[in-house]
C-alpha cells in the first residue's frame, strides 16, 4: 500500500468514525428517553465498534509492513 492509498484509507476511516460518533450521540439521547430498548441498541453499538477496531488494526498492520 502506498502513501496515497494509506491516506485515502485513513480519511475514509476518519469519516466513518465521525459518522458513527454522531450516531452514538443520538443513541445516547434516545436511550435516555427510552431505556427499555437500550440493551439491543448497545449490542449493535458494541458490534459496530468491534468492526471499526478491526479496520483500524488492519490499516495499522498494512502501514507497518510498508
Amino acid at each position: 500500500m502506498d502513501v496515497k492509498q494509506a491516506g485515502s484509507s485513513l480519511d475514509s476511516l476518519i469519516s466513518s468514525f465521525n459518522t458513527r460518533i454522531a450516531e452514538l450521540q443520538e443513541l445516547v439521547i434516545a436511550r435516555n428517553m427510552y431505556p427499555a430498548s437500550s440493551v439491543t441498541d448497545l449490542k449493535a453499538v458494541d458490534a459496530a465498534l468491534k468492526t471499526m477496531e478491526l479496520q483500524v488494526q488492519a490499516i495499522k498492520d498494512r502501514l507497518q509492513t510498508n
